[in-house]
């Protein structure tokens, strides 16, 4: 409050100005570093979210690379009793085309 009267008193008068601007210069300071905090705050909180985020999409990939192992390995087999069922047919076409 008296700082708030003595500034405007001074700010009147040439050299008033300065002491004024020195008198609101905390001020200044100490919005601009609450402004500082809240962004510091602000981007911590959406690192915070995005690691969260990240450690969600590394299960999710590594479950899904599971999930492709499998289906490689299922892959593998079906192409083996594939090979087996087209060497059974071709033999019985060669019996029935010998007949």
């Amino acid at each position: 409050m008296i700082e708030t009267i003595i500034v405007t008193i001074f700010s009147t008068l040439p050299v008033g100005t300065a002491i004024g601007w020195f008198f609101t210069k905390r001020k200044r300071d100490n919005d601009f570093i609450t402004d500082l905090q809240s962004s510091i705050d602000l981007l911590s909180e959406n690192y915070t979210k995005t690691l969260d985020n990240l450690i969600i999409l590394k299960k999710q990939n590594a479950d899904l690379l599971i999930l492709v192992s499998q289906l490689e390995t299922e892959i593998s087999k079906l192409k083996e009793e594939n090979s087996t069922l087209l060497k059974k047919m071709n033999e019985l076409k060669k019996m029935v085309a010998a007949k």
